[in-house]
This record gives C-alpha cells, structure tokens and sequence, in this order.
C-alpha cells in the first residue's frame, strides 16, 4: 500500500501543471521548487524581455541558464511518476481521507482549507481521467482482456475518486454566511426535496427592483442575490428575502455572472472580455479572451471551477482560464467537437469533479467533458417529452452534481442526475408560474432562485432538509 508521504507528494505536485492545465511535458522545476512544462515555460519566455521570466505562481525571478528554458533542471520525481503505472491505485478510501491531514501543512505556507480542497478537486479530476482511460463515450467494452489485478486496480481507482467528492463536499461558509464556501449544500435533486415558491419579484422598468430583461442570477459570498438586468445596463442586488439592496451600473449589456472564491464578481457581455468587480462593485480589472474567432459575439456563459479556472463562452467556443486570465485550454470544433453542435448561445456551469458542462440552445443538448477538455457523454434531444430539451439556457449543479438546467421554451426546470439520467421536472410552468427561464442559481440555505423571461425574479425553498430530518 502507498505510504501517506508519497500520496502527499502526489498531492502537493498536482500530477498536472499550472499553466497549461494538462500533465507534465518534460517537466522543469524553478529555484522557488515550483515544476512546469518546458514548452509552458517558453512560450512564457517569448512575451517577457530577454532573459527574464518570473514563476507563473509565486512571480519569483528565475535566473536563467544560456540556453533557456532547456537549460532548467528537469524535476524527475514528477517524471517517474507520470511514466510509472499508477501506483495510487492502491490506495484505499481511508487514505484518501489522510490527504485532509495536509491542511495543517499547507496553512503554515498560507494555504487556507479552502486551498486544501482545490488540491482534491485537481488531484480526482486527474485519476477521473486515469480511471476512464480516456474514453470519450460513456460505454465499457464486456470483452474486458485486462489482467484481474488490473482491473481491481482500477475499480480501487474509482473508490478513491467517489471518496474524495464526498469528503469536499462538506465543506461550507461559516453560520454568519460571511466565509468562503466552495459548493451550496443543497440537494436539488434529493429524492425527497421538492420546491415551494416563496416570493416573485416582478415589474418592467427602470426602478429599484424593476427589470428589462434579467439574464443570470448568482450568490455573492455575503449570501446576497445578484441579478444581471441587461436592457437597464446594471446589476441589481437583493437580499435572500427579495428586498432590494442596492444597483451598479455598467457601460454595457451583462449577460453571464459568477463569483469567485475571493469574493469578486465576473461579468460577462462586454466583447471578448470578463469584467472583475470587486465587493464593492468597482472594477479590480478586466480579463481580455484571446483566440475566438467571431468578432461579433460576445463573452455569454461563465463559471469557476474549484481550482480557481475560469470557463467562459464565445459564439460556439468553450475557453478555459487560469486564475490570472491566460488562455489554457480552448473546446472547439476540432476532432472532439462539432462546430455545429457548439454554437452561438452557450451557458455553462461545473460539478465537484470539475468536469465541464456545457448548455446549447441551438441544438437543445447539454454536452459533459472532462476538466482537459475531452467529451465523456451528451444529454437531451430536441422535443417537449420527458428528458428532451428545448432550447436551455442556464445550467447548474447542486452538491450531488445533480444537472439542473433552464429548459427555456418548455417552460419548466429540469433535473438530471451527473450520470445524465433524467429525474424529474422541479419546476413547470403549470405549478410554479414559469415563462421561459433563463437563469438560476442555488443559495447556501436551501433557496432556488431564477430569473425569468416575464421580467421577473422568483424565489424557491427546498424542503429536502426539512423531509429528511422528519421522524416517520
């Protein structure tokens, strides 16, 4: 069995590198002990001044040899492990556990929990991929050849992945609803929750309160609603009851919202750039998207995934960010991607694995890829019957990675399991009042909230809680 220090080394190196988001290529370690690509490091070096270049994550200077980025010293340890076979596999799930014990560690060196539980979240997303063997279709070949130890091997895997999703998923905001929570703990789809509208607020104008067409909807880290009101060119916040707070306006149409762990709020709308406002609504900077090819639309959907990267779309593009904003990763038509089933309107969200997920209005279909970009399975079909979709919008996960997603020109909000299996409709135009949905979000204490194309917001409580704790 693997000892607790090499699972830690594992751990502390990610497996993946910090700048392109892939595994290592000839891997190459700084002064500051920090290890990246060698190709990373170059491409890095050929925007900086000659013979400069700064670590990526601690922006240490980094004395360069005659010859580059070659010349650095290669990191062999990461190199032995990517090329030996996949020891971790026997590691069991109290094990995994152990990897909690690092936070004591990583705290003295200013890793905060939170930080803690973005390393699980890289570290699964990582054996997703081994475990898989990256298979891009979710099928099992029943002529399996593989030796048995192999194959227990990788269903030992699997275990270690399932038991690291359930250790993050705990972890939340302080009772003041003031801390950092990585996830909502909220069930949506619970086989015992069902929804209760509680509040609508509605009125067409310019007003405090009032909407000209609400797009997207998000929770800051205060537990306030924000409501992206793009005809007004502003965001409007309210409280958890739907009081009125306070308006921010902007000098353009926002269309998408999400809220980094920081607090920061992302907004989408504004060409091929993400605006950042801080808590206080000013403008901490301005993220430019490189590489999208229709100069014409703009950024729409986005969402941050627990290692910080920031997934945004343009036209029928899914881009993914670092943290500081540089390009990593781009999902286009190109083998893995059908030009003409990623296009025009896209929304996105992520699940606890980091796996991307990405809404298609044009070809009604939800479609799931792994946190390096390649496709694992698709849902939805165009029509108006049970697990069809029609035309969505926005799309989000609760803390079972159930798929919820605005199902926009049926009029209702439908739910999904993270394996793609339909549940049920939470909610209808029949029972709740729906027109056509285009943004949601879930709340810290149990609430759904969506906008709606009636120039509305509506407010939802889920009982799941409440049901569960109920002595039969």
């Amino acid at each position: 069995m693997a000892s607790t220090s090499s699972y830690t080394e594992i751990t502390e190196e990610f497996l993946v590198c910090r700048v392109c988001f892939g595994d290592f290529k000839q891997p190459k370690i700084l002064p500051c002990l920090h290890t990246f690509c060698q190709p990373c490091l170059e491409r890095l070096l050929a925007t900086e001044p000659v013979g400069k270049l700064s670590c990526p994550t601690c922006r240490q200077d980094v004395p360069l040899p005659k010859n580059g980025g070659q010349g650095l010293k290669s990191n062999f340890l990461v190199k032995k492990q990517l090329e030996a076979p996949m020891k971790a596999a026997e590691i069991d799930l109290a094990s995994a556990k152990s990897c909690i014990q690092v936070t004591d560690h990583m705290s003295e060196h200013g890793r905060s929990p939170t930080g803690v539980i973005s390393v699980a979240g890289e570290l699964t997303g990582h054996l997703e991929q081994v475990t898989s063997g990256n298979i891009t279709e979710n099928t099992v070949d029943s002529k399996d050849k593989r030796d048995p130890s192999e194959r227990r091997a990788q269903k030992d895997m699997s275990k270690l992945v399932v038991g690291i999703n359930q250790l993050r998923m705990p972890t939340t905001s302080s009772p003041e609803g003031k801390g950092t929570q990585t996830r909502p703990a909220v069930a949506i789809g619970d086989c015992f929750a069902t929804l209760k509208h509680i509040k609508t607020v509605r009125k067409y104008g310019t007003g405090d309160g009032e909407f000209e067409f609400p797009t997207s909807v998000a929770v800051t880290t205060e537990g306030d609603i924000v409501v992206a009101d793009r005809s007004n060119k502003r965001l409007q916040f309210f409280g958890k009851d739907g009081t009125f707070k306070r308006k921010l306006y902007l000098s353009f149409l926002p269309i998408g919202l999400a809220v980094l762990p920081s607090g920061e709020l992302l907004v989408t709308g504004d060409g091929h750039r993400i605006h950042v406002l801080d808590k206080q609504g000013r403008e901490s900077r301005v993220l430019q998207v490189t590489g999208a090819a229709e100069k014409d639309e703009t950024t729409k959907g986005i969402a941050v995934d627990s290692s910080g990267r920031i997934i945004v779309t343009i036209g029928y593009r899914v881009f993914v960010l670092s943290p500081s904003g540089d390009t990593v990763l781009k999902l286009e038509d190109k083998g893995k991607l059908d030009r003409h089933l990623l296009r025009c309107y896209l929304r996105v969200t992520v699940n606890s694995s980091n796996q991307i997920i990405v809404s298609n209005w044009n070809s009604c279909c939800l479609k799931i890829f792994n946190p390096t970009g390649g496709h694992v399975f698709t849902i939805g079909s165009r029509g108006v019957r049970t697990g069809q979709l029609n035309n969505p919008n926005c799309v989000i996960t609760d803390s079972q990675d159930n798929i919820i997603v605005a199902d926009s020109n049926n009029h209702r909000v439908s739910l999904f399991n993270r394996e793609g299996t339909f549940i049920r409709h939470v909610l209808t135009r029949k029972k709740h009042g729906l027109n056509l949905p285009w943004g949601l979000t879930v709340t810290h204490d149990r609430h759904l909230v969506g906008c709606d194309n009636d120039d509305s917001i509506k407010f939802f409580l889920s009982n799941s809680n409440e049901r569960r704790n109920t002595p039969s």
